[in-house]
């Protein structure tokens, strides 16, 4: 949904899972994250600071074997300090009844997603596409 910081992709690859597992590991390792993997999946930790933090993307991804192939499905949402930031902000303008500060809120929003969350998830998505190749 538009606006909305929540996105889920599913991506095929030709490999068994366990392949992909050791590929997501070592593919991730090497770059701005740190890869946590786990036996339901994994996580992805930004290690290179970012101006705007709050507003990076939170990663977990699965991985399942279909057939001879594997998928990958991979979820991105907002931080959970900045859901509490932004539901604060809005109570506070609802509460004082200032629309001109829920307006204030909304096109923070948007500055905020379309400058630090959107960037980082297409940049995320383009490496786990380069990852199934």
């Amino acid at each position: 949904m538009f606006l909305v910081p929540y996105r889920r992709q599913t991506f095929t690859a030709t490999v068994p899972a366990e392949v992909l597992r050791q590929r997501v590991r070592d593919y991730l390792a090497r770059g701005m994250f740190k890869c946590k993997m786990t036996d339901r999946g994994f996580r992805l930790i930004y290690t290179t600071p970012w101006r705007g933090e709050v507003y990076r993307p939170r990663v977990f991804g699965r991985i399942s074997a279909a057939g001879g192939a594997s998928q990958l499905k991979v979820t991105y949402t907002l931080q959970p300090f900045a859901l509490v930031m932004m539901g604060f902000f809005v109570l506070m303008a609802w509460r004082d009844h200032s629309w001109r500060g829920v307006l204030f809120i909304a096109i923070l929003h948007c500055g905020f997603y379309f400058l630090h969350f959107l960037p980082r998830v297409r940049q995320i998505e383009e490496v786990f596409r380069a990852m199934m190749e």
